[in-house]
């Protein structure tokens, strides 16, 4: 019984290092979304880079360029790699949606451009869940809204960016009855909204 015991242990924990678990996928212009989004074969869109990641996992954009616009469902960071140019480009509904993630986890935006086509029909980052969210040292430029949180007891975070020419800079809706959102903007650039 006790080698038994023990030969279903070693099983077990070969099966769990066998499936490992995808902490960080890498996103290139250059990559293609049937890649396993590794650094040496990375997908070519962030929505990929996204669902390929475990939950609390990072999205790293390893090439400069143009990106898709992305939705986001579980917490995760989505940064670009240092020197790295990594605009997200929309021309209608949004640059990054966030919905789905659970009141208590976090989702973080670093080193992005975002960059709208056209101002009327396009938003930057439009968040929807009650966790929270840190945007970092991001660039918005030409959306109808840059930033716009509509949450149930969230917090936002928002770091070193630069909001300019946009219709709308920042638009926080705070939860309705209960509840609280806390918002922080320290050391950002906000003109010509």
């Amino acid at each position: 019984n006790r080698s038994i015991f023990i030969a279903t242990l070693v099983m077990v924990a070969a099966a769990i290092s066998a499936t490992g678990q995808v902490t960080n996928t890498y996103v290139a212009v250059s990559g293609n979304d049937a890649n396993p989004c590794t650094a040496a074969q990375p997908c070519a869109t962030v929505f990929r880079g996204v669902t390929a990641v475990d939950p609390g996992g990072k999205v790293v954009i390893i090439e400069s360029g143009d990106y898709q616009r992305f939705s986001i469902t579980k917490p995760v960071t989505v940064a670009a790699a240092d020197g790295v140019n990594a605009s997200i480009v929309a021309d209608i509904a949004y640059a990054a949606f966030i919905i789905g993630p659970q009141p208590g986890e976090v989702v973080s935006l670093r080193n992005l451009h975002f960059i709208g086509i056209n101002s009327m029909a396009a938003n930057g980052v439009t968040n929807s869940f009650g966790g929270t969210l840190n945007i970092d040292n991001c660039t918005f430029t030409g959306f109808h809204s840059a930033i716009g949180a509509s949450t149930n007891q969230g917090r936002v975070f928002i770091h070193n960016s630069t909001l300019r020419n946009n219709l709308f800079g920042i638009g926080i809706i705070g939860p309705v009855g209960e509840g609280i959102t806390r918002v922080t903007i320290d050391n950002c650039l906000i003109e010509s909204n």
